[in-house]
């Protein structure tokens, strides 16, 4: 079996807590908004001590700019003076996906990762599904099948 790099990008955001009540439901918020959203392969927030991650996943740059688009309220909420602090923002992908979401995310600051080398367990079949290509040991809980 062959292995083909996929249009996959990742945005990786770290914040500083500053006021973890105001944080939580507008966390909560961008989970809901983010629900909605086709091109969406993850999401979901990690916290350790007063640091903030959103670990977040999209099919390919046009979806980054489509969640971008959807949650602009809630961004704007959590960097709100006194409820998160951005430390940096990365996201990763292919070059040609990068060069799709530098307009609306470069004035945050965002570091680009290209993707360099690599291989990926998932296909996008024709109908736009996530399809995992090996075994897993557990429930599949992002909406895929496992061929």
């Amino acid at each position: 079996r062959i292995w083909h790099p996929l249009p996959f990008c990742t945005i990786q955001p770290t914040f500083t807590i500053l006021d973890r009540a105001k944080a939580e439901p507008i966390m909560a918020e961008f989970v809901e908004a983010t629900k909605r959203e086709a091109g969406c392969v993850y999401y979901g927030w990690t916290v350790a001590g007063d640091k903030l991650f959103c670990r977040e996943a999209y099919v390919d740059g046009a979806a980054v700019n489509a969640h971008l688009a959807n949650v602009g309220p809630q961004i704007g909420k959590i960097l709100a003076d006194g409820v998160c602090k951005l430390d940096e923002i990365h996201i990763h992908g292919p070059a040609d996906q990068l060069e799709l979401v530098k307009p609306g995310t470069k004035d945050l600051g965002t570091v680009y990762f290209g993707v360099h080398s690599g291989f990926s367990r998932y296909q996008m079949p024709n109908d736009g599904g996530l399809v995992v290509e090996a075994p897993v040991d557990e429930k599949c809980t992002i909406g895929c099948t496992i061929a």
